[in-house]
């Protein structure tokens, strides 16, 4: 997203993008199905070792729910940004600015980093003190605040999954002969 910005995204740019947040809903609906179905089992199996199973799928559900997080914020992000189009007449400062964050962060969301968004998240917050401290207002400032406000709370639902990585629940129990 960050680099396609750069080069001053369109309308069909920003359509595809809220198509594929739509696309990572049913990703996400898929899990979700899943990890229902793998409770459901659990609770119907009589084994001891279904416990920890049971209890890594119940960890899960935080993680995916911020992942479901993520993704709206990420289509109002779009949205907000289709709003705002043609990038190229945003304040250079503000653009520069946020597009490097909005890079770091899909960089850290990539690899997974906790430490890194950590990082991205303090700039974010120093970014938005020197930016909306004062009381002085413009027209582009709402849009502004919606981004960096998008930003934020992709920063805040992303690092609990980063730092869960890499999620596993381990093998399925070999079964004693009797």
């Amino acid at each position: 997203m960050a680099s396609d910005l750069r080069e001053d995204a369109d309308r069909e740019q920003v359509d595809r993008w809220l198509e594929r947040t739509r696309e990572l809903d049913g990703d996400i609906s898929e899990a979700w199905a899943v990890l229902r179905q793998a409770r459901e089992s659990g609770r119907l199996n009589l084994r001891r070792t279904t416990a920890a199973r049971m209890g890594a799928s119940h960890d899960l559900m935080p993680l995916l729910a911020r992942l479901e997080q993520a993704i709206a914020d990420t289509r109002s992000m779009a949205a907000t940004i289709g709003r705002a189009l043609p990038v190229a007449s945003w304040d250079p400062e503000f653009r520069d600015t946020w597009l490097d964050l909005l890079a770091r962060t899909g960089a850290a969301v990539s690899d997974a980093d906790a430490h890194a968004l950590a990082h991205v998240r303090a700039d974010l917050l120093a970014v938005a003190g020197e930016r909306f401290g004062d009381e002085a207002g413009s027209a582009s400032r709402p849009a502004q605040g919606a981004l960096l406000v998008n930003l934020r709370n992709i920063l805040e639902a992303m690092d609990a999954v980063a730092e869960a990585q890499p999620v596993s629940v381990g093998p399925p129990p070999v079964a004693l002969s009797e």
